[in-house]
Formats: structure tokens, C-alpha cells, sequence
């Protein structure tokens, strides 16, 4: 009982301990390998972005991933958030540049086009004529962004001609690729840059897009073996129900089970109900931060899956099954960005043919709609925070109010049937 927890959570996985993830890095490692191509990494808060972007930069990876490219992959990263406000884009190119600085000084040629690219503060030609000879080097520069969508943040960057220096560059010299993760999808960087590119081509649309999803089953056994011998098989089938596979979950969960053996608690039901409560505590925030990130209608989509179970799992008859069905029907792109992003699978034999695989959002939902339902004045700011005012009619607003109502003690029973559907049988 004294050795020591393998499982941790809140920092980026270090490089000796990743696991998973294989195919991503794999596609990764090949567009920037055989053409010099951009890949936009795109995953919900606690994803494993980070982790990702740690995993295929780091030195000891370089060989095995890259091999023959490996010596001349020059890596670049830049954490947006870290950026000062007032930061401008000749900064930005400075910081670019000035961290290869020493791997391109035996290259003559690349270092006077360094050297131009600074007395002339880092014009597009100047920059041109530097990608060019570093390509006729025979190298490539990865630039590594991480948290790209913080861009937004800083005035004197998120501009047209930021943006469409990146894409030309990228564009047109192999020897320039970038690599960005970010928690919104391309059509969302889209739309945020529509105000300062009306005529032209979207900036981003020459990425190729790599949607992080949930853990496979193999995945997840492959982490809860750093347990050992000491979860049971049920025990490992309820980490998974419980977090759905989602990373950051998974481990927190598996963190909290640990514990409870070292803390002695026998009794399983407890145990799984303690975690379930602490699960919540630790990923509250997280679960909160992609619940902000969904469209209205995406929230629609999710609440009416969840409202959908309640029926088949507990003894309620107390929803209009048809007319949830008919709606999800309405929301087909909705439900489709839930299942690409692991939130829900497919289930025959429910309603609307979906049921919500990361069950912890079952347990955040119901803490929503406890603050949502306590008074008419708290249902409506929460309605409008949702921002469904005027995507609904009134008497379905109404309507959809008296089920909220009414599903709050419904989804607390339902949290009870999934605890016990996951008890060991006698």
C-alpha cells in the first residue's frame, strides 16, 4: 500500500510517461516529414493538446519519429497565453527566429537572411528570402503553437496581416510548418477572423484538422495498468464508464481510486461514490470550460441525450420521449460534433439512438440545473446565459422549462442506477 500513486493530473503527461495517441502522432510526424504541411491540432480543454505538442518536439523522440528528417527539424514553440499583452507581430518574428539563432549560424546563407530579416523589421520579403534559403538548406522550421484561439486576445496580432504572413509563408516554403493546437474547431478560427478578412480566403483552411477523441478501450487499459493488480476489472470498466475515455478525466479518476485503497475504504459502493463526488470537485471547472465552448444548440442536443436515458434507466415515466426525439433530429450536426469529440456513442436501443459516454457530465449537468430550477428568476439567467433566448419558441421554452424542472431529481436517480449498474455482482 505504500507504493506510490501512478496516476497524476493538471500538468501536461511528461515525454517518458505518454501513452496512446499513436495515430495522431503518426500524421503529425508524416505531413511534416513528406511535404512540409500544417496540421492544426484540435481537441476541448484537457484533451492532451499540451501533451501532444510536449511528445513529438521532444529531442529523445526526435529519431525514432522523424528519422532521417530528424537533424534538421528546427523546432520553434510559443505558448500564446504567455505572450504580454502589446506583444506585436515583429516581436513574435523575433522570438521565431531568435530561438534557432545558434542551430543556423554554421549556414552562411540562412544567417544573412537572418541578418536582413532583422535590419528590415521583418518584412515579408525579408522573410521570404530567409524560408527560401533555409529551404534550399535542406531544413525546416516547425513553428509549435499552442493555444492558438488566444491570438484573439491580443489586438496588435489577431490582424489580416498576422495571420496571412503565417499562411503565405506556410504556403509556399516547405521549410515553414505549423503546428497549432487549439480548443476551437477551424470553422470557429474562421468566423473570428471573418471581421478582418472579408474578401479574402479563410487564413486557416490549408490546415489539416486532427480532432483529438476520447481514449480507445486499448488506450485506456494501457494507463490503468500502471495500477497493477490492484483495480479489478470492475473496478477498470467504471473508470471508463465514469470518464468516457476523455484523458484528463480518466486519470483524476484513477488518481481518486488509488487513494481510496491507500486510505483503507472497503466498501466498494462507497468508494465509487466518494470518487464520483471528488471526480466532480476536480474537473468541475474543466467539464464547465467545454460545456462554454458548445453552440446553444449543441447544449440542446447533450441535455436532450441525457434526458433521453432517464426513462430506459430508472423507473420515471415523466418525458415526452417522441418529441426529444424529434428533436434531436432537428440538431443532426449537433449530435455529430458530440460524437466526434467522444461525448456520446451510438446506443440501438435507446430513443434518439444515443447515450452520453463520458457519465462525470452527468454529475455537472445536475449541479447546472439544481442552481438553473430553484427559482424562476435563476431558470431565466441561466436560460439566457445559455444563449437560448430566441432559438426556442415560448411555449417551447415553457415546456422545455417544466422538464428541466422535473429532471433535476430524475438525473440524481440516474446517477444512483449507473453507481450500482457498476457494483461487482454478489
Amino acid at each position: 500500500m505504500n507504493k506510490k500513486n501512478p496516476f497524476f493530473f493538471g500538468d501536461p503527461i511528461p515525454v517518458g510517461q505518454f501513452i496512446g495517441r499513436r495515430s495522431e502522432i503518426r500524421r503529425i510526424a508524416s505531413r511534416i516529414c513528406s511535404s512540409g504541411s500544417s496540421t492544426a491540432l484540435i481537441g476541448e480543454p484537457r484533451s492532451g493538446k499540451t501533451s501532444i505538442l510536449k511528445y513529438v518536439t521532444a529531442a529523445e523522440n526526435r529519431v525514432s519519429l522523424y528519422e532521417d528528417w530528424a537533424a534538421r527539424l528546427l523546432f520553434v514553440e510559443i505558448d500564446v497565453q504567455s505572450l504580454e499583452r502589446g506583444t506585436t507581430s515583429n516581436q513574435v518574428w523575433e522570438l521565431i527566429l531568435g530561438q534557432i539563432k545558434g542551430e543556423i549560424s554554421s549556414i552562411p546563407s540562412v544567417m544573412d537572411a537572418y541578418q536582413s530579416c532583422r535590419l528590415n523589421s521583418w518584412s515579408t520579403f525579408a522573410l521570404e528570402k530567409f524560408f527560401r534559403s533555409l529551404q534550399s538548406a535542406d531544413y525546416r522550421l516547425v513553428l509549435v503553437i499552442d493555444e492558438f484561439g488566444s491570438f484573439f486576445d491580443h489586438p496588435d496580432l489577431h490582424t489580416a496581416d498576422f495571420y496571412g504572413k503565417l499562411r503565405s509563408l506556410s504556403t509556399r516554403f516547405e521549410s515553414f510548418v505549423l503546428l497549432l493546437a487549439s480548443r476551437y474547431p477551424l470553422e470557429r478560427l474562421h468566423q473570428e477572423t471573418l471581421q478582418i478578412n472579408r474578401r479574402g480566403s479563410p487564413f486557416f483552411n490549408f490546415f489539416a484538422p486532427l480532432t483529438l477523441k476520447p481514449f480507445s478501450s486499448e488506450e485506456v487499459d494501457l494507463l490503468l495498468k500502471r495500477a497493477g493488480r490492484r483495480f479489478t476489472k470492475q473496478e477498470r470498466l467504471f473508470l471508463e464508464d465514469l470518464s468516457g475515455g476523455h484523458p484528463y478525466l480518466l486519470q483524476v479518476a484513477a488518481y481518486l481510486l488509488w487513494e481510496s485503497y491507500v486510505e483503507g475504504e472497503k466498501d466498494t459502493h462507497v468508494r465509487q461514490k466518494n470518487i464520483c463526488d471528488e471526480l466532480y470537485g476536480e474537473a468541475a471547472d474543466t467539464l464547465g470550460a467545454s460545456w462554454s465552448l458548445w453552440s446553444p444548440k449543441t447544449k440542446i442536443a447533450f441535455m436532450t441525450i441525457v434526458l433521453n436515458e432517464i426513462p430506459l434507466l430508472t423507473t420515471s415515466r415523466s418525458f415526452d420521449i417522441t418529441t426529444l426525439t424529434k428533436h434531436l433530429e432537428d440538431l443532426e450536426p449537433e449530435v455529430h460534433f458530440l460524437a466526434d469529440q467522444g461525448y456520446i456513442s451510438p446506443e440501438k436501443i435507446l430513443p434518439g439512438g444515443w447515450q452520453v459516454r463520458t457519465k462525470a457530465f452527468i454529475w455537472w449537468l445536475a449541479a447546472e440545473l439544481r442552481r438553473a430550477v430553484r427559482s424562476d428568476e435563476s431558470f431565466e439567467k441561466w436560460f439566457a446565459d445559455q444563449e437560448w433566448n430566441g432559438l426556442l419558441t415560448h411555449g417551447e421554452k415553457e415546456n422545455f422549462k417544466k422538464v428541466l424542472q422535473k429532471a433535476y431529481p430524475l438525473i440524481m436517480e440516474l446517477i444512483k442506477v449507473l453507481l450500482k449498474r457498476n457494483q461487482p455482482t454478489p
